[in-house]
């Protein structure tokens, strides 16, 4: 499967890295298939930059610093599309607390 890239020809004065290696660069453990996601989608407006030479995927430790500063500074998360969320898991935890005891519906 071809994955659509994020293109940078910025990247070939940086400190590349294959993307396979690319792991120990991110605060946290991250996978193979979340570093593709964060190409193909990425996450709040923001894609990991990368480039394809000699049939392999390479990013640079810049590239993957620009994306960890983007997207830790974006301002571009609505916090009325996390809380409904929340909010609903959280009032379905509640009922089938209720439903599990057997106590009564406060509403």
């Amino acid at each position: 499967m071809a994955i659509p890239i994020h293109e940078s020809a910025a990247l070939a004065d940086e400190t590349l890295v294959l993307l396979k290696e690319a792991s120990p660069y991110f605060p946290a453990t991250v996978s193979r298939g979340w570093l593709e996601r964060m190409i193909r989608n990425g996450t709040r407006g923001v894609k990991l930059e990368t480039f394809f030479f000699c049939n392999k995927r390479y990013t640079s430790k810049e590239a993957i610093r620009r994306f960890l500063e983007r997207t830790q500074n974006s301002g571009n998360v609505k916090q009325e599309t996390i809380r409904p969320r929340q909010k609903r898991r959280t009032e379905a935890e509640l009922k089938e607390a209720l439903r599990k005891f057997n106590l009564p519906d406060p509403d």
